[in-house]
């Protein structure tokens, strides 16, 4: 509980950044195109300015450096989601929905950097992740786009075809510039459940003539050891949770769906319910003749 209120500088930046994409929407319905293009740029531009900071302060550190690619699921997103938005493709805005949004969400809650003070380190990593869940959910409630369950079909595999690419890229890395005792990259954490952070970016870090300090993520780390599948494997232990989250964000699909065909199923009981008035009057011998 403790932990959770620490992270009230990310509620307080998750409620501005989302208040300012509303007002905007809102106030300037002429430009709402531009709008939400403009602030589907906004965590390129922060990863990138983000990336060149490192190069500058700490150019001896290659490994550290390497970890500002945009080839975690959160550099990923930055990239995928302006597309998204330009294109309006339906089956990114899908990938969107159903993976860069909990993997924005979640991070915020397992890594300690959201509660730290706010600096440049935080802020690249707070407001890109806050713009991932966001923007789609905004998006959704403007009727730009509108997810479905089944199109999770082809999300997954898109993932894990993803996953296994990017971890083989973590591989490459390795073998190019070696570092010992840990992985030299650890995009989508396919070889290790943890990062690699400055050591007064973690609360009870203790300086201890290494700059760089790596630190395990609870989920991760005891799906990792329980599991015992290793590097990369140790990620399909996820999908319990992923299940989870998946079927939280289709409730309102679901629903819509259930309303949708109850209302074709009346409309349809109508239409025969007169096609046999109709019937009948045509069978009914005239008063007349």
């Amino acid at each position: 509980m403790l932990y959770l209120l620490s992270l009230w500088r990310v509620y307080l930046f998750a409620v501005i950044l989302a208040a300012s994409f509303i007002a905007l929407l809102h106030y300037f319905p002429k430009h709402r195109r531009l709008t939400i293009i403009s602030f589907s740029f906004v965590s390129i531009i922060v990863l990138v300015v983000r990336f060149i900071v490192r190069i500058f302060e700490y150019p001896d550190h290659l490994d550290f450096i390497l970890k500002g690619l945009p080839f975690h699921i959160s550099g990923l997103s930055a990239i995928l989601i302006p597309i998204m938005v330009i294109t309006k493709s339906k089956i990114l805005f899908n990938f969107v929905y159903y993976i860069c949004l909990p993997a924005g969400i979640l991070p915020l809650f397992l890594d300690p950097t959201g509660t730290n003070p706010v600096d440049l380190e935080w802020l690249g990593f707070v407001v890109p992740h806050l713009l991932y869940a966001i923007i789609p959910i905004v998006l959704i409630a403007y009727k730009e786009f509108r997810p479905h369950y089944k199109m999770l079909l082809l999300v997954l595999p898109s993932f894990i075809i993803a996953l296994t690419g990017i971890h083989g890229l973590n591989h490459l890395f390795a073998a190019i510039y070696p570092v010992e005792g840990y992985p030299t990259t650890n995009f989508f954490f396919s070889r290790y459940p943890g990062e690699q952070f400055i050591w007064h970016q973690l609360p009870d870090a203790v300086y201890e003539g290494s700059y760089f300090v790596w630190s395990e993520y609870p989920i991760l780390s005891h799906i990792y050891h329980f599991t015992g599948w290793g590097e990369y494997f140790y990620l399909f232990g996820l999908i319990p949770l992923l299940a989870v989250l998946w079927g939280l964000l289709s409730i309102p699909t679901i629903i819509k769906d259930v309303r949708f065909h109850r209302g074709n199923k009346k409309e349809v009981e109508e239409l025969l319910e007169n096609c046999m008035l109709i019937d009948d009057l045509e069978n009914q011998e005239p008063l007349f003749e």
